[in-house]
């Protein structure tokens, strides 16, 4: 799921950044013209970048970048950790590959066919982000459940459940395996 919602968000990506200066040409601009109505974009873009990294506190950020904290807050083990972190790279370079193929030549000087796929992708990328959310608040809810019947089972108190919690955090267990990891929603 997280490498379609990483394929989902660039994908647009790639396309929009390799053919945006040709839809805007496609709107009866030169080359040229079309270059230099292109660079304000980018600088404002540059400036923007700067001014709201001082403020991304606030700010939910793109969806790269909340992947990449997805994968930290999620995942444990080590090598699954090197894996899924692995599979976010390649899914990253195939969206951005995939996007520039999505406006083909048969389609100039409109390019709808891009255009459509990029707002499929898009939307679909809210749909894969409330999946993920939906698994985490669920596993979440066997793990609750699952550490009260030990509670109960074995007598211990809020304070026995944090002491094996401590001891499971550092352990190399994959996150379906330490019965104490909480998934971030």
């Amino acid at each position: 799921m997280a490498g379609c919602t990483l394929n989902s968000s660039n994908i647009p990506n790639g396309g929009l950044g390799s053919f945006g200066s040709i839809i805007v040409k496609n709107f009866g601009y030169t080359s040229k013209q079309a270059l230099i109505l292109g660079t304000p974009g980018g600088l404002v873009g540059a400036i923007a970048t700067l001014v709201l990294a001082s403020w991304i506190v606030n700010f939910d950020g793109c969806a790269l970048a909340l992947l990449y904290a997805y994968n930290a807050s999620n995942t444990s083990g080590h090598t699954k950790k090197v894996t899924v972190n692995a599979m976010t790279l390649v899914s990253f370079s195939l969206g951005n590959a995939i996007g520039t193929e999505t406006f083909l030549p048969k389609d100039a000087p409109d390019y709808l066919s891009g255009k459509i796929s990029m707002l499929v992708l898009l939307a679909s990328q809210l749909f894969t982000c409330y999946i993920l959310r939906s698994i985490n608040l669920r596993l979440n809810a066997k793990k609750r459940a699952h550490i009260a019947a030990l509670k109960a089972r074995n007598g211990w108190t809020d304070e026995d459940i944090e002491r094996e919690r401590e001891k499971h955090a550092f352990l190399d267990l994959m996150d379906i395996q330490n019965p104490y990891f909480v998934y971030t929603a």
